[in-house]
């Protein structure tokens, strides 16, 4: 059985698209992938105050890179010193090299790990994320519980 992760957005969708991948919400490592957690009640709080949906996924299949906080935080800052000096599009484009590479390396998710657990996420390849169910989540109260059954 395939592992469930999910994604929680303010913006209701039926596939993924990295097209605007930090240039609509000033992130720019959003470029790096799909950004999802093991945890519901987490993806739960990603589209804020307002209402949102949660999306049950299932795992993408292929290599698992685990990779320290530490290492994220590198790129980071590296990404904003090129968005300083250059644009949010050389941020994005660096994110976007870094997924490509990761990819041809047989790749298909990257695990920030974190007290010896992963409970952020990466899909690699957003062609590849296959949506389960999605469940409308109501404004002012983002939580939903983990035992929620979709």
């Amino acid at each position: 059985m395939q592992d469930r992760i999910y994604h929680g957005s303010a913006a209701l969708f039926d596939s993924f698209s990295l097209a605007d991948a930090g240039r609509l919400s000033g992130a720019s490592n959003g470029a790096l992938g799909v950004w999802v957690t093991p945890d519901p009640a987490i993806a739960s709080n990603f589209p804020g105050e307002g209402p949102g949906y949660l999306y049950e996924l299932a795992a993408a299949e292929g290599g698992i890179m685990q990779v320290p906080l530490a290492w994220l935080r590198a790129r980071h800052e590296d990404a904003g010193e090129l968005e300083a000096t250059d644009s949010i599009s050389a941020a994005v484009d660096f994110y976007d090299r870094i997924r490509l590479s990761l990819i041809s390396e047989g790749y298909a998710q990257l695990w920030i790990m974190e007290d010896g657990g992963a409970p952020t996420r990466v899909l690699l390849d957003p062609d590849k994320v296959e949506i389960l169910c999605v469940r409308e989540l109501p404004a002012h109260n983002p939580v939903c519980e983990p035992e929620m059954a979709f």
